[in-house]
C-alpha cells in the first residue's frame, strides 16, 4: 500500500487570520476536484512556531512560508503532480 501524502496547515491565530483559514478550503477543494482525497492526509496544527513567517503549509515534509491563498492550488499541483490529475 502506498503511504499517504501529507499536507499540514498551521491553524494558529496568526497564520489562520493571515490566510490559512481560506487555504484550508482550497486544499480540500483541490483534493476533491482531483479525486485524491483518499490519498492525502490533511493535518492541522495549533501552531508551527514560525508565526513571523506565516501563513505556513508543509507539503510532504517541505515547508512553505508566507503562503498566499491564491498560490495554494499551484503549490499543490506542483508538489502533488504525480498524484493529482494533470
Amino acid at each position: 500500500m502506498k503511504p499517504k501524502l501529507t499536507v499540514e496547515i498551521c491553524m494558529g491565530s496568526s497564520c489562520y487570520s493571515r490566510g490559512n483559514s481560506e487555504s484550508l478550503g482550497i486544499i480540500e477543494q483541490f483534493c476533491e476536484e482531483n479525486d485524491i482525497s483518499a490519498e492525502i492526509a490533511i493535518k492541522g496544527c495549533l501552531c508551527m512556531n514560525v508565526c513571523a513567517k506565516g501563513p505556513t503549509l508543509i507539503i510532504n515534509g517541505q515547508t512553505f512560508n508566507g503562503v498566499n491563498p491564491a498560490c495554494v492550488a499551484d503549490l499543490l499541483k506542483f508538489n502533488l503532480r504525480d498524484t493529482a490529475k494533470q
